[in-house]
């Protein structure tokens, strides 16, 4: 997230300072990049900060000077990959931006995590942890240890639609405490696509409008999988030791072995169903979280599905 800071906020009797050190930790924190800019927009251009620096005394002068320090800055990279921003400020008017927050709400939004919203909070997020490069997925558990990504419980399409519609929409009352702009800026929705490259399945086109009546910014809200769903991102290697673990009679473990590999085979692999036991749909549900932490990285570069994820990873940490 990107934080514009209103360099008003500094000037004498405008704020208490233990709000602003509030601020300046809670962006640093976060790891979110920070920026002073004046009524007219100058990145900089900030002599009511440096004032109110200047008067600081002792240990605390050189912490907020130390905080100021390791705050990210604001460039045209972080710009460019569609950060959300915001303006902190008590009373601004003319410049456009994503929202504009008061000095409090501004604390509380840079220490609110960007949630990830799947649509099952356990399944699916062992799923991406699973599909990710290895340093992604290494840094990603970083920031679940440290509180700075979670997963949210999404329960369908349907309901992460509702959701959309809720929270980023005009739903009464706001029962996230966050105004729509807000509650937009802090999730990163991703989905199955339940339907060939190019299109979506009526689930996913549900999630999609949703999105266009709040009219979310950008594209980087919402990710829909290149592939049918997530069974789709099975290495075969990974199908074979799951069906073997799983299924004990050894005429039905071969029989399944068999349309296991014709369907590897097949050119539309990534985007039909694989094949299961007497017509089981939920048979894979459960691979990625049981069994996906003994399964080899090599399997899933063999596979062909880095590059998709290696490109999700990178929208969301713009996200952040």
């Amino acid at each position: 997230m990107i934080a514009w800071i209103d360099d008003a906020l500094f000037s004498e009797g405008k704020s208490r300072t233990v709000d602003l050190v509030a601020l300046l930790r809670a962006a640093v924190v976060g790891e979110h990049a920070l920026a002073v800019t004046d009524k007219k927009g100058r990145e900089g251009e900030a002599p009511h900060r440096d004032r109110w620096v200047g008067g600081l005394h002792g240990k605390l002068q050189h912490e907020v000077k130390a905080l100021l320090e390791a705050a990210k800055s604001v460039d045209a990279g972080v710009s460019a990959h569609g950060s959300f921003a915001i303006l902190v400020s008590a009373d601004w008017r003319g410049r456009p931006t994503d929202v504009v927050v008061e000095l409090k709400d501004a604390v509380r939004l840079l220490q609110t995590p960007l949630a990830i919203v799947v649509e099952h909070g356990v399944n699916d997020a062992m799923f991406l942890l699973r599909v990710l490069p290895p340093d992604w997925r290494k840094t990603f558990l970083d920031w679940l240890a440290r509180g700075l990504v979670v997963f949210e419980h999404g329960g369908g399409a349907g309901t992460m639609a509702r959701l959309v519609d809720h929270h980023a929409g005009k739903g009464e009352p706001r029962l996230s405490g966050l105004e729509p702009r807000a509650w937009q800026g802090r999730h990163f929705v991703v989905g199955d696509r339940d339907a060939p490259p190019g299109h979506l399945g009526d689930n996913a086109r549900t999630l999609e409008r949703a999105f266009r009546r709040v009219q979310v910014a950008g594209s980087t809200r919402v990710c829909f999988l290149e592939r049918r769903k997530q069974e789709n991102y099975l290495p075969r290697q990974a199908v074979e030791a799951y069906v073997s673990s799983r299924i004990t009679a050894k005429e039905d473990r071969e029989k399944l072995l068999a349309e296991v590999a014709t369907h590897f085979e097949s050119q539309e692999r990534h985007w039909s169903e694989l094949p299961c036991l007497g017509g089981n749909a939920s048979f894979y549900k459960l691979a990625f979280a049981e069994e996906s932490q003994r399964w080899s990285d090599a399997w899933f570069e063999a596979d062909g599905s880095r590059d998709e994820f290696q490109r999700l990873a990178e929208s969301i940490n713009a996200a952040r």
